[in-house]
């Protein structure tokens, strides 16, 4: 069983040059970026504990003015998803909760996108 909680960013860019991408976060996703495979029992979701223990005054500090601390969270730029940004395999059983999930294009609570043959099943989203 695999469990995220907390922010993930990313920090670098995955592009075919000349492609328009160029500099642009892609393929970003709570669990994994790109699936081919089964993800499967899996969560992204707020971790209370940690909001809990985070000191609010810190919220300057570590650069987050929404004070959503302890919050899970993902950012990029195109295909953001709670799970995975592109999903070309099986997702089952899993679940996202309050989640902030942001992006600029192809944003979903689960997958960003999902291609030909990708399948979705048994999966919540509270975000």
């Amino acid at each position: 069983m695999s469990q995220v909680s907390g922010r993930v960013f990313a920090q670098s860019a995955y592009s075919t040059s000349g492609d328009g991408n160029e500099g642009k976060n892609i393929a970003i996703g709570g669990i994994t970026g790109y699936n081919e495979g089964t993800i499967s029992l899996s969560s992204f979701a707020r971790s209370m504990s940690s909001k809990e223990f985070i000191d609010k005054s810190m919220a300057t500090a570590l650069d987050d003015s929404a004070n959503n601390l302890g919050v899970a969270s993902i950012h990029g730029d195109l295909y953001v998803g709670g799970i995975t940004g592109i999903n070309a395999g099986t997702i089952t059983d899993t679940y996202v909760g309050g989640a902030l999930i942001g992006g600029r294009d192809y944003v979903g609570g689960v997958a960003g996108l999902t291609l030909d043959g990708g399948e979705i099943s048994q999966t919540y989203v509270f975000a």
